[in-house]
């Protein structure tokens, strides 16, 4: 009986009976969520190779997040066979910071069909609304205005109809992330703490003003 007992012990101990090792991705989650993108990135990286695309998608947040865009956008692309939302949604904006509009709308067409009604699972700030922002944004950058102004109405119905034909031609004046004005002045809408929210605290960006 003492040996069984010693076996039942002993198989215990080597199934799992101690205490496990954290899980990389549930780590990795409190570090970024806790702003320490770095050590986040960290860990993300390191699970890669048994997480696959929430590792990955992971790291690209991280990296949008110390503006690394180049790697971010590395990682997001070896994600998007899964087509997970959070990973098309931060490939989406990286898109943005690196003046690729059109596959930033795209991409945030991609999280619509995959979840209508979206929100960053490590950053709930972060939602659907952001996104049809971005679109506006790039839109307006493409010079697609009358998709701008439905992409604002979207979000604020007031957002005059008209618009579209008055827009100011598009100027060239460097900004953090945007080589153009402000397409939502005139609308109710605020530019400057989406920047904060998605791209972090670090970034400080507003957009030069349309008057129309």
């Amino acid at each position: 009986m003492k040996y069984i007992t010693l076996i039942l012990i002993t198989l215990i101990f080597s199934c799992g009976g101690a205490s496990p090792k954290e899980d990389p991705i549930k780590a990795a989650n409190v570090e970024f969520s806790g702003g320490n993108y770095e050590d986040a990135l960290g860990e993300f990286l390191a699970a890669i190779p048994t997480h696959g695309a929430v590792a990955l998608s992971g790291a690209g947040w991280c990296e949008l997040r110390l503006a690394d865009y180049s790697s971010a956008n590395t990682h997001f692309t070896q994600a998007a066979a899964d087509s997970l939302p959070d990973a098309y949604a931060g490939w989406a904006f990286v898109a943005w910071a690196l003046e690729d509009f059109q596959n930033a709308v795209n991409r945030a067409d991609v999280v619509f069909r995959h979840a209508p009604v979206f929100t960053f699972s490590l950053d709930q700030t972060i939602g659907k609304n952001d996104l049809i922002l971005l679109q506006a944004l790039c839109y307006y950058e493409l010079e697609n205005y009358p998709m701008t102004v439905a992409k604002i109405q979207i979000l604020e119905n007031s957002f005059g109809t008209g618009l579209q034909n008055r827009f100011s031609p598009p100027q060239t004046e460097c900004r953090t992330h945007s080589r153009r004005p402000d397409p939502l002045s005139n609308s109710g809408l605020e530019q400057e703490p989406w920047f904060v929210r998605v791209f972090g605290s670090g970034v400080s960006c507003r957009l030069s003003t349309v008057h129309v």
